[in-house]
Formats: C-alpha cells, structure tokens, sequence
C-alpha cells in the first residue's frame, strides 16, 4: 500500500470540500444573501451562526463514527482499522469522554464565540455577497488559513507537551494511544479552547476574509479531525501522521504542512506506513480488501 497512497490522494477529501464550498459561493450568492445576509447581522453570523454550524456538524460526524464502534457498519470503514489489534471503541470509552466533549462544545466553544462577538465590527469577517472572493482568492484565502493553522496549532501543541504543563493540561487528551473520534475534543478545556479552538478562528480572522472562507476552513478543520481521530481508513483522509502522534507523543505536532519538519519532530507518512505494516503488524489494506 505505501507507495500507492500518494499526497494528493491522502487529501482527496479536504479538495472537495474546498471544492463545494468555491463553486457553491459562486452560484450560490442569491441562496446566501435571501436566508443569510438579509435575515441575520453581519455579527450574528460570524458569532452564532458559526457556532451553531461548527457544533453540528461536530455532532453529525461523532455520531457518523459512533455507528461504526458500536454496530461495525459501514463495512468498508469498520473493516479498516489503523491499529488493527485495537478495539473499536466500547461504550463504555463513550460514556467516559462524553461528559468532557459536551461541557467544551456547550461552554468552551461559547467562551470563544463570546470573545469572537467582541471584537470590533471593523475586524469581523466579512459576509456580504459583493465580498465573496473569486475562486482564485478562495483557495489563496483557504490555503494561508491552514499555514496559519499549522503555526498557531504546532505552537500551542508544543507548549501543552511542555513537562511542567502536560500533565496538568494535555494528558488527558493523551488517555487514548488508539483514539476514537469524540477524543478529538476530549481535552482539558483550556487545550482545547488554545489548541482545539484559537488556531481554528484565527486564520480566517488574521486574513479578514470572508465567512464562507471561514465556513470552508471549518468544515476542512472538523471533518480532518475526526477522520483523523477515528482510528480508522477514512476514503479521501489519512490518519496515519496524528494517529502517531497518540501513539509516541513526541512527534508530528503540527497538522503535517511544514512546522515539524522544521522542528525535526516530523515522521513522514513513508515511515509510518512502513512502522504500521511491520512492527504493529497492521495487515495492508490492499491485501484486507482481495
């Protein structure tokens, strides 16, 4: 399988969701200003809008990948573990994280909301059909989004590993070495508010770009941190560079654009692959799948 699964097909899921959201900006426009613009303020949207949209969609895939623990289905995901000689997540690692995950979805990512809606209306995103950026700008925009993303995220990542503050701070995100996808938020709501929630707001902001960036920026964001938080083969997502990060903790901190490399933490995908086939004896999905 290593030398089949190429860069570009590892994020096959993320274009598309960048995809939708440029062509659907752009033939979208009258959609956006009849039920957005014109029903709701500029800061309603960029503040509870977002929040309503990001916690749904949070939802809708735990919910995907709760499924999949528990019942095995659908067949072709819950046949392709990463750790093949894990588990699938139990109820009761449900019933465990969920009263965590639930208190920083309803009070954490309020918090931020809340300090978000403060800011002055001359640093809110834009929402206004006349600024919907051209294709071109879309991608620039979404690009520069998840740069800032790896900055601010590995930054934040590698100060919670700090000795002096992991174990107060990050450890408990680090309880599961195979994780599941409702461990994504299940952090110290401190972690999560500076590693989970600051780097995702902050490059859109930065930017001043517009909500549908910021809402495609999101999406990317969220479904790439499930996937990669799901133990499993996700088609278009893989998960090998975080899922390593559970599993040895000192490496691949950033989201695998440029800052471990830079830092000498990163394990390639090439490694990983190698070290998942061999030495965790992961069967290779091509010969699971004959």
């Amino acid at each position: 399988m290593g030398s089949s699964r190429t860069k570009l097909g590892n994020q096959l899921g993320n274009i598309a969701i960048l995809t939708a959201f440029i062509l659907s900006s752009q033939f979208g426009s009258s959609v956006w200003k009849r039920y957005v613009v014109d029903c709701f303020s500029q800061r309603t949207i960029v503040t509870l809008g977002f929040l309503i949209y990001a916690n749904i969609l949070t939802a809708i895939l735990y919910s995907f990948f709760f499924v999949v623990d528990l019942t095995g289905a659908p067949l072709f995901i819950a046949a392709n573990k990463v750790q093949a000689d894990v588990a699938p997540a139990s109820s009761a690692s449900y019933k465990k994280v969920l009263p965590l995950v639930l208190f920083n979805t309803l009070v954490t990512n309020s918090l931020m909301t809340l300090m978000v809606f403060m800011l002055p209306s001359a640093l809110l995103l834009k929402t206004s059909v006349a600024d919907i950026p051209s294709p071109p700008a879309f991608v620039v925009h979404t690009l520069a989004s998840v740069l800032i993303l790896e900055l601010t995220l590995g930054g934040f990542h590698l100060l919670v590993h700090h000795p002096k503050v992991y174990r107060y701070v990050h450890k408990i995100h680090h309880e599961f070495t195979a994780p599941m996808a409702m461990a994504a938020t299940y952090a110290h709501p401190v972690d999560h508010f500076f590693v989970n929630l600051m780097p995702t707001v902050l490059g859109p902001l930065l930017l001043q770009s517009h909500m549908l960036v910021q809402l495609c920026s999101v999406t990317i964001i969220i479904t790439s941190t499930a996937c990669n938080h799901s133990g499993y083969w996700v088609p278009g997502w893989d998960p090998l560079f975080h899922d390593y990060h559970h599993l040895k903790f000192n490496v691949n901190f950033g989201v695998g654009v440029c800052l471990d490399w830079f830092l000498g933490t990163l394990v390639s995908n090439e490694v990983l692959e190698k070290r998942y086939f061999e030495q965790i004896a992961l069967v290779p999905r091509k010969n699971r799948e004959e």
